[in-house]
């Protein structure tokens, strides 16, 4: 008698199809079949039942889609994130970079950044050393003013080739002696 009361108290909530499955079974039932009658309502519930465990197992799955997609759009939020902080730190290191090459620049164009505190220096012993030996050729002499700077000094040491090609220069073009090979001379210290 439960199963009726039941059957009875959901009849409200069924589609037409379903309340003619009931009329049907209720003729069925009252012209003597009730083994089958029975047979049939536990197959609908057995249905039912299989259809409320697919019903939540769908809701469980949505559930774990919808969760899954809220960690993907906060996974996407926070690359996003990262991406504008990227952008901003290249940003901001582009204009310290494009800072330091004004300043490197300023630097260059007043002379500090290339001068040499050994510069002037050679230059002065060459004067005077050209002055005293005027055949002196410009090899030889960068080659002497490098060794007696090695010697002298530990450290900011220019090369031989940095001091003949470039702080000789302007001592040389003074200079209307033509030099020769293989002269003797000795550094000049003035």
């Amino acid at each position: 008698m439960t199963k009726r009361k039941d059957r009875i108290h959901s009849l409200r909530d069924l589609d037409p199809n379903e309340i003619l499955l009931h009329q049907t079974l209720d003729l069925m039932e009252a012209v003597g079949m009730q083994v089958q009658v029975d047979f049939l309502w536990e197959y609908i519930y057995s249905l039912k039942d299989k259809s409320i465990e697919r019903f939540s197992a769908n809701n469980r799955t949505q559930d774990e889609l919808t969760t899954k997609n809220q960690t993907i759009i906060k996974q996407e939020d926070e690359i996003k994130s990262l991406g504008t902080k990227a952008r901003i730190t290249l940003a901001i290191a582009n204009e310290v970079t494009k800072r330091r090459k004004v300043e490197s620049n300023k630097k260059s164009e007043s002379g500090k950044l290339s001068a040499n505190r050994h510069r002037s220096l050679v230059q002065e012993v060459a004067s005077a050393t050209l002055a005293k030996y005027p055949f002196v050729s410009k090899s030889a002499l960068a080659k002497e003013i490098y060794l007696y700077l090695a010697d002298e000094f530990e450290k900011e040491i220019p090369s031989e080739e940095t001091i003949r090609t470039h702080w000789l220069k302007d001592v040389y073009k003074s200079s209307d002696v033509k030099p020769k090979a293989k002269s003797y001379f000795r550094l000049v210290f003035k």
